[in-house]
């Protein structure tokens, strides 16, 4: 069995991954708020256990923010496109865990839902971060995927209607909005 799932591993070449994410609360007061996101991505893997990859995201958020006194919801569409380096250590003959490094640009527009949906603000984001993850073959081909955390700079130009804002930060994310499931399907060598 081990020899079997070491050759297969030998011959992966290039996988293609879709991974989601869906997050709800709420507080006592009633407030809520969602989070959601699909992540496909692609990977050509150049030796054993290391590959090179992009990916890209959707994602939304919608969440309630106090203005003038009155509760207001806002709707945030999150778009991104982002190159990795992943390396994959095995930890039995079918699971092993990973690390990701990548960086990436998005886009987010931002509605107001409480005044109609017009465009509240954009926002840029260039980033740089740190995933880990668990992953088990479930077939010769077919694997599932458990990542959770970002550790990451980032640095935001938001364009408000009165004016364009620079920030910087990093940020450890640990909650359950970072956790994300999903399935690599690998395209072998024969």
């Amino acid at each position: 069995m081990f020899n079997f799932i070491f050759s297969k591993i030998k011959r992966r070449h290039f996988c293609f991954s879709a991974s989601a994410n869906c997050f709800f609360s709420s507080d006592e007061g009633g407030s809520e708020m969602f989070q959601g996101s699909i992540n496909p991505a692609i990977a050509h893997y150049y030796n054993e256990n290391s590959a090179i990859g992009v990916g890209s995201s959707y994602g939304y958020v919608r969440s309630p923010y106090v203005r003038n006194r009155k509760g207001d919801i806002l709707g945030n569409h999150q778009f991104q496109v982002y190159p990795f380096w992943r390396r994959n250590y095995d930890l039995t003959e079918k699971t092993g865990m990973f690390y990701r490094l990548e960086t990436g640009v998005g886009y987010s527009i931002s509605h107001e839902y409480s005044n109609g949906s017009s465009p509240k603000f954009h926002t840029w984001t260039f980033d740089a971060g740190f995933r880990s993850g668990l992953y088990h073959f479930l077939t010769e081909r077919l694997s599932f995927e458990l990542m959770w955390g970002f550790f990451n700079y980032s640095h935001v130009i938001s364009n408000y209607s009165y004016g364009t804002y620079h920030s910087d930060y990093v940020d450890l994310n640990l909650n359950l909005g970072s956790v994300t499931v999903g399935l690599q399907y690998y395209f072998l060598k024969e």
